[in-house]
C-alpha cells in the first residue's frame, strides 16, 4: 500500500493524568510496523476521575471520529457507553483496552463475546515478582524468542482479572499461572490487556539492567496486535536490529513533533496554526517518504529525508524563539570500594550494581555513537580507579570516547563528597587525587565543575581552588530541598571568590524555576518566560544518576543529534565555547550559597562523629607528611622506604575522602541506633527515621519502600536481581577511618624517631629530654599538654629548661611510686617552637619543693 496516497489512521489515547511517565505511547506507534502500511495522527485527552476510578469518555460523540482507541491503564467503562462501544466496532472502529470494568468490577459481558475471551473474575495478586511470557501465538513471534520467554514484568503484588480466551489469538500469559495477559480478538478489532502493563513497566525504570528490552517488547507486541486491529494482519517474523534502529528514529521524530506542538501553542503569534500546520504536513510527508525508502532497502535516501523532516522540526522552533537551548546529560556514580564481599564489590547507590552501571552505561555510549550527540560525566575518580581494575575493557572504551570528544569528564573529585562541611585541606586533597586519577584512567583534564543536582557543592571560596587546579568553567545548579544558590537574569556570569578569583559560570535561571532545569528540554511554559525574560542561551539537563532515565532520553537523544528542536546536544565545555561571555562578574556569599538536608544521602546518622573523625586523622596524616620529609632531608633514610611511606600516605588520603563521599559521611550505626520513642506493638513503620531509620524494625515489605541508602537500588527496584549489600556504610567508614589512621601513625611514629635520634645525648645524664614538634608553617608559641611515665626512684620533683633557661610549667596531676617519687605527670608548659621544626626541653630532677 502507498501510504502517501491514503488519508491517515487516527488515534485517540486517553492518560490518566496530563503528562504520565509512560508518556511515551504516542511516540511508539510512529513506527515502520504501521508507518509502511498508513500514516497515523495520534490524539490524547484525559481521562476523569471519579472516587478514584477512571472513566474516559467512550461516546459514540467521540469515539466515532477515530480509527483506533486506546486506553492504556485500568478504567471503568459506564454503562452508557457499552453500546457506543459496540456500535464503534461494528463499524469498523478498534479498541486496545486495559484492564476494563464496570463499576462493579466486571467486563462488560458484550465487550468479552466479542473479545472471544470469558473474564472470570480478578487474581488479588500477580505471582510474586511475576513476569508475563510469550505465548503460542505466531504474532508474538516478532520479539524473536522461543516461547515462553520473559517478555515484560510486572509490579509486585498487583491484582489482574483471570480471562479465558475461547478463539482469542493469546500474544502473552502471566507466568506462574498461565493466565491469558496481551489478547487479540478473532472475530473483532478488540485488544485487551489483563494486567497494569503500562504502569507496571514504568515501575522498573530504574535500576533496571533490561528496561529497554521490556520496553521493546511491549511495544512492539502491541503494535503487532494493532496491525490486526487495522486490518494490516500480524507480522510473524521477528523484528530484527535494522527494524529496530528505524524504531528508534521515527519515536524520536514523534517526540520532537510533539514538542514543536506545545511550543507553538505559547508562541501562536510567531508561528500561525496554518503555517505551522503546513510545516508538520511537510515533516509528516518526507517521513512518509523516509519509511517507503527504508523498508525498500533505500537506507541512504530514507535517512536523507528523515534527517530532513528534523530540520523543518528545527525550523519551527527557530521561528518561535530566539532562545539558543543547549543538552547536556551528565552521569553521576558514588564512591566504589575495593571490596569484594562474595560476588560483588562494595558500592553504594548507583555502584551497587557495577554490571548494572558498566552495562547502563556502555548502553548510553551506543546511543551517542550511533547519534552523535554528547555525555558527560561526574563519577567518582575513585570509582573511576576500581573500575579500571576490574573492568579495564570497559573503561578503554569509555576513554577512547573521552578522548573523541563524545564524552567529557566533569567535577573531577575523588569522592562525591560535600566540599563545604569539609576542611580547605580536604577540598584540595579531594581535587588534586581526583584529577590524578582521571588522567591516569582516561587520559583527561576536567574544564568544568558540574556536580550532580541533588548534591549541593558550593562555597565562597570555591573560585580560587578551582582556577588553581586548571577549571576553565563552573554550572551553579542544585535542586531547590537541598539548597539555594541565589539566581541571575543572565546566561552567564563571572562567578568571583572571596580573593577576588573570578571564573566563567552558568548561574541558577532567575525567573525559571529550577526544579524543571534538569529535564532536557523545558516544557513550553517556561521556554516562554525564558524568552520573555530575553535570555539569549539555556543550558538545559545537567549531571545526575547513571541508571536512571529521564521520561524521553531516548528519543531526544537522536533527535537533537540531527538538529536542535528541544536543543542542541553540546558537553559541557562546549557550550561556553559556543556561547557569548558573560558581562558581570558576582561574588556569592555565605548567604548566597545557602546548602541545607546535606545528611540526606548518609541518613541522618552519626554526621558529628564522622566529622569529628575526618578532622583527627586529616591532621595525623599533615603531620605524618611534614615530618616524614623533614626526616628524609635530614637523614640517610633510603629512597625505597620514603617511596613506600608516600604511597601508604597517598592511600591514607583516599581511605579518608572515600569516608567523605556522601552515601558515607556521617553514616548511621543502626547496630546501636535505637527507636526516638517507644514503640506500641505493630507501631514499627512509625519508627522510621525519615529516610534511614533502622531497617530492622521494619516489616519486610515496608523495606522496599524506606529511603534508607543502606541497600538503594534493591529498596527501588522492582524484581531486583542485583547484589544484596551484607556490610553496613557505617562498619565500612570505621574500617577506613581506623586504617587511614594507622597507616599515618605508622609514618609519622617513623619520622619522629627518626628525628629524635638526631638529637645527642644531654650533656648531664640526669635531664629527661622532651621532644616538642610543630608541623604548622610558622613559629608557635603556645601553651601544650604533655605527659611522661619515669620508673621508681628517679623523679621526686623536676624543673623545665631550654638550654639554660628554665621553662614555666604548671603540674596538671601525677601518680606516685610507693617510695613517693613520680610515676606519671601531666603538666603544663609554653612551648616556643620553630616553623615546620622541633625543639628539645629537658625535665631537670631537683629537690622537692613547698
Amino acid at each position: 500500500m502507498n501510504a502517501a496516497t491514503t488519508e491517515p489512521k487516527r488515534i485517540l489515547i486517553y492518560f490518566d493524568e496530563p503528562n504520565p511517565t509512560w508518556g511515551y505511547l504516542p511516540w511508539l506507534l510512529h513506527d515502520p510496523l504501521l508507518l509502511a502500511e498508513r500514516m497515523i495522527l495520534t490524539e490524547t485527552r484525559v481521562a476523569s476521575a471519579d472516587g478514584g476510578r477512571f472513566e474516559p469518555d467512550l461516546s459514540a460523540a467521540v469515539v466515532r471520529s477515530f480509527d483506533l482507541v486506546i486506553v492504556p491503564f485500568p478504567h471503568t467503562i459506564r454503562d452508557e457507553f457499552v453500546g457506543d462501544l459496540l456500535s464503534y466496532l461494528d463499524t469498523g472502529g478498534a479498541l486496545f483496552l486495559v484492564q476494563p470494568s464496570t463499576a462493579t468490577g466486571e467486563l462488560p459481558r458484550a465487550i468479552a463475546d466479542r473479545a472471544d475471551i470469558r473474564d472470570e473474575g480478578w487474581v488479588a495478586e500477580l505471582p510474586y515478582h511475576s513476569f508475563s511470557l510469550t505465548a503460542e501465538h505466531p504474532g508474538a513471534r516478532v520479539l524473536g524468542v522461543p516461547e515462553g520467554t520473559s517478555a515484560y514484568p510486572h509490579a509486585k503484588h498487583a491484582r489482574h482479572p483471570r480471562y479465558s480466551a475461547d478463539g482469542a489469538a493469546v500474544l502473552t500469559r502471566i507466568g506462574g499461572g498461565g493466565d491469558p495477559d496481551l489478547v487479540v480478538s478473532s472475530s473483532s478489532r478488540i485488544m485487551l490487556a489483563a494486567t497494569d502493563v503500562f504502569a507496571d513497566l514504568q515501575a522498573h525504570e530504574k535500576e533496571t539492567l533490561d528496561y529497554y528490552r521490556y520496553r521493546r517488547a511491549i511495544g512492539y507486541l502491541m503494535l503487532n496486535g494493532i496491525r490486526e486491529l487495522l486490518g494490516y494482519g500480524f507480522v510473524v517474523q521477528p523484528i530484527q536490529k535494522p527494524q529496530q534502529r528505524w524504531s528508534d528514529m521515527f519515536s524520536a521524530y514523534a517526540a520532537g513533533k510533539a514538542h514543536v506542538m506545545s511550543v507553538r501553542d505559547v508562541f501562536p503569534e510567531r508561528l500561525s496554526p496554518e503555517e505551522a500546520l503546513t510545516r508538520l504536513h511537510d515533516a509528516d510527508s518526507l517521513i512518509e517518504r523516509s519509511v517507503r525508502s527504508l523498508t525498500g532497502g533505500r537506507l541512504d535516501e530514507g535517512r536523507e529525508h528523515y534527517d530532513a523532516a528534523i530540520r523543518i522540526l528545527s525550523e519551527c522552533m527557530a521561528a518561535m524563539t530566539q532562545v539558543d537551548r543547549f543538552l547536556i546529560r551528565g552521569w553521576q556514580a558514588n564512591a566504589l570500594f575495593d571490596h569484594d564481599y562474595g560476588g560483588g564489590l562494595l558500592g553504594f547507590a548507583q555502584t551497587q550494581w557495577m554490571d548494572l552501571l558498566l552495562e547502563w552505561m556502555t548502553m548510553q555510549l551506543d546511543w551517542i555513537t550511533r547519534s552523535g550527540a554528547k555525555r558527560v560525566h561526574a563519577i567518582a575518580s575513585m570509582t573511576w580507579e576500581i573500575m579500571a581494575k576490574y573492568y579495564p575493557e570497559e573503561v578503554r572504551q569509555f576513554a577512547r570516547a573521552t578522548d573523541e570528544g563524545r564524552l567529557e569528564a566533569v567535577s573531577g573529585l575523588y569522592t562525591q563528597a560535600y566540599l563545604p562541611l569539609l576542611s580547605a585541606e580536604s577540598n584540595v586533597r579531594q581535587f588534586a587525587l581526583g584529577h590524578r586519577a582521571l588522567r591516569s584512567i582516561l587520559d583527561a583534564d576536567v574544564e568544568v565543575f558540574l556536580e550532580p543536582r541533588d548534591h549541593f557543592n558550593f562555597h565562597p571560596q570555591l573560585p580560587q581552588i578551582l582556577k588553581g587546579f586548571g577549571f576553565e568553567y563552573a554550572i551553579l545548579r542544585c535542586l531547590g530541598h537541598l539548597g539555594e544558590l541565589s539566581p541571575v537574569l543572565a546566561h552567564r556570569i563571572r562567578w568571583r571568590g572571596l580573593d577576588g578569583t573570578e571564573i566563567e559560570a552558568v548561574p541558577t535561571y532567575e525567573g525559571i524555576p529550577s526544579p524543571h532545569l534538569p529535564q532536557f528540554w523545558l516544557d513550553a511554559e517556561l521556554l516562554g518566560k525564558a524568552d520573555a525574560l530575553g535570555y539569549p542561551s539555556l543550558l538545559l539537563g545537567d549531571s545526575f544518576d547513571s541508571t536512571l532515565d529521564f521520561p524521553g532520553e531516548k528519543e531526544h537523544t537522536f533527535l537533537n543529534a540531527v538538529a536542535p528542536v528541544a536543543g542542541t546536544w553540546v558537553t559541557a565545555s562546549e557550550y561556553f565555547e559556543h556561547t557569548t561571555p558573560a558581562e558581570q562578574s558576582i561574588y556569592f556569599g555565605v548567604d548566597d550559597l545557602y546548602a541545607r538536608l546535606m545528611e540526606v544521602w548518609s541518613s541522618f546518622g552519626c554526621l558529628n562523629e564522622a566529622y569529628g573523625w575526618n578532622r583527627d586523622v586529616e591532621a595525623r596524616i599533615l603531620s605524618a607528611e611534614k615530618f616524614g620529609a623533614v626526616a628524609s632531608l635530614l637523614s640517610d633514610r633510603a629512597k625505597e622506604r620514603s617511596r613506600g611511606d608516600q604511597q601508604s600516605l597517598e592511600g591514607a588520603w583516599k581511605q579518608l575522602l572515600a569516608t567523605q563521599d556522601r552515601m558515607a559521611l556521617g553514616a548511621p550505626n543502626y547496630d546501636e541506633q535505637t527507636p526516638p520513642f517507644p514503640l506500641e506493638p505493630g507501631g514499627e513503620r512509625a519508627a522510621k527515621h525519615y529516610w534511614g531509620f533502622h531497617l530492622g524494625l521494619l516489616p519486610e515489605r515496608e523495606k522496599f519502600n524506606t529511603m534508607g541508602m543502606e541497600n538503594l537500588q534493591e529498596m527501588l527496584t522492582e524484581n531486583y536481581a542485583g547484589p544484596m549489600v551484607p556490610v553496613s556504610r557505617y562498619q565500612k567508614v570505621v574500617e577506613a577511618i581506623e586504617s587511614s589512621r594507622s597507616s599515618a601513625d605508622r609514618v609519622l611514629g617513623d619520622a619522629l624517631s627518626s628525628l629524635a635520634c638526631r638529637i645527642g645525648p644531654p650533656k648531664d645524664d640526669g635531664l629527661v629530654p622532651v621532644v616538642v614538634y610543630n608541623q604548622l608553617g610558622w613559629r608557635k608559641r603556645d601553651i601544650i599538654t604533655l605527659e611522661r611515665e619515669f620508673p621508681a626512684g628517679r623523679i621526686r620533683s623536676f624543673i623545665v629548661l631550654d638550654g639554660e633557661i628554665e621553662v614555666t610549667h604548671q603540674v596538671l596531676s601525677q601518680q606516685t611510686h610507693p617510695d613517693g617519687s613520680i610515676k606519671t605527670v601531666n603538666f603544663l608548659l609554653m612551648a616556643d617552637i620553630p616553623s615546620m621544626g622541633y625543639k628539645t626541653y629537658f625535665l631537670k630532677p631537683v629537690e622537692e619543693r613547698i
